[in-house]
């Protein structure tokens, strides 16, 4: 009896361990608005995403995107990639010098 308490509770241990890991390393679809409303992220189901500045700023991108332990990857160009850690609250920027121009390193974006 003992062991077979034991056995379910690692079972289930596991269980929640890889709910919780998959959770993390999802990103759900829609658009995302920066802290301070100067840039969003519109991240689609077909694996493509925009990016767009200030309304001011008539200027979007459109690229792909790949999800990688908790970061969003958004390749706008050859050599240009955007950077976002995932967090339960939406997005976090960590690197990308066009959003940079509009938005800090660290500045979170929400989901509409």
């Amino acid at each position: 009896m003992r062991k077979l308490l034991i056995v379910s509770m690692v079972v289930f241990t596991v269980a929640l361990t890889l709910t919780a890991c998959s959770k993390a390393n999802e990103v759900q679809v829609g658009t995302y608005h920066a802290d301070n409303d100067m840039a969003t992220v519109t991240v689609q189901e077909d694996g493509t995403m925009m990016i767009t500045g200030p309304k001011e700023v008539s200027a979007a991108f459109t690229g792909k995107y790949v999800v990688e332990r908790n970061k969003l990857i958004l390749s706008i160009a050859e050599q240009e990639d955007h950077i976002f850690s995932i967090e339960e609250q939406g997005l976090v920027l960590e690197s990308g010098e066009w959003l940079e121009n509009w938005v800090e390193q660290g500045t979170a974006f929400h989901l509409a």
